[in-house]
């Protein structure tokens, strides 16, 4: 359509360096998704998506320009907050998994040193 002329598009206005940049960005994260998963949970993973959220606003304010409300700077730093906690080294009991027992870590599992 473009080469008939049934579609009128001016290639040279095409903001090429915008679109470049996007599939880069996309790439990478495609990317990120994978690896995370397989070298964590998909519940952490899913979790650390969420960090694109505030950066994802401070993007809008370097790039665009985007003035931001009081609400919107209120929810990135909510969620930063609960990001931050989540990944604190300070974690209680209930965090720990069925398999896993407080106090003992993975590489000293006794049902493996029972087999052995």
């Amino acid at each position: 359509l473009l080469y008939i002329g049934a579609y009128p598009l001016r290639l040279d206005r095409v903001p090429w360096h915008m679109i470049a940049a996007t599939a880069t960005s996309s790439a990478v994260f495609n990317f990120l998704i994978k690896f995370g998963l397989s070298r964590d949970s998909p519940v952490v993973v899913s979790l650390a998506t969420q960090i694109g959220i505030p950066l994802n606003l401070l993007l809008d304010i370097a790039v665009v320009r985007t003035p931001i409300h009081r609400t919107q700077a209120a929810g990135a730093l909510i969620v930063l907050c609960s990001f931050a906690l989540f990944h604190s080294p300070v974690r209680s009991n209930l965090s720990t998994t069925p398999l896993e027992e407080p106090g003992v870590s993975a590489s000293r599992d006794p049902l493996l040193e029972a087999t052995s």
